[in-house]
């Protein structure tokens, strides 16, 4: 009788609640670099001294001019349009104006890079150069 009179009393209790589901979690869009940057844009780490870590970090002289070069050899290639012709003429004359200057530099950047990797110094040079002309592209 007793299991009688608890079956018959829970049947006049209320149906239990329905379990809400969890608040639905909104994960945002993944912001976009400005200007057109690359999606994969790395930004290089600030330093103690406050200034980012670049290809142009802490470079000799000689690396100063040859980056130069190449940063004026990306304006060259990507500036197409007409309104930019003054830049490609431009390079062409200022590597005719610099290029006894510019080939002893290319010579002692050769010098440094053997005395810094010895017999892979080409390969260690060729890396350098893409991180720099990726770095001005």
């Amino acid at each position: 009788m007793t299991t009688a009179a608890v079956a018959a009393l829970s049947a006049c209790a209320p149906p239990p609640e329905p379990v809400k589901p969890p608040p639905q979690v909104v994960i945002p869009p993944r912001p976009w670099p400005p200007m057109g940057a690359a999606p994969n844009l790395t930004i290089p780490q600030i330093g103690p001294d406050g200034i980012r870590r670049t290809v142009n970090t802490g470079i000799s002289h000689y690396q100063t001019v040859w980056n130069m070069r190449s940063a004026y050899n990306v304006a060259a290639l990507n500036c197409q349009k007409p309104e930019h012709a003054a830049i490609l003429n431009g390079y062409k004359q200022f590597l005719k104006d610099n290029s006894k200057a510019l080939t002893k530099v290319n010579g002692e950047l050769d010098k440094q890079f053997k005395s810094d990797y010895g017999s892979k110094y080409i390969r260690e040079r060729e890396t350098y150069n893409t991180q720099v002309y990726n770095y001005f592209a």
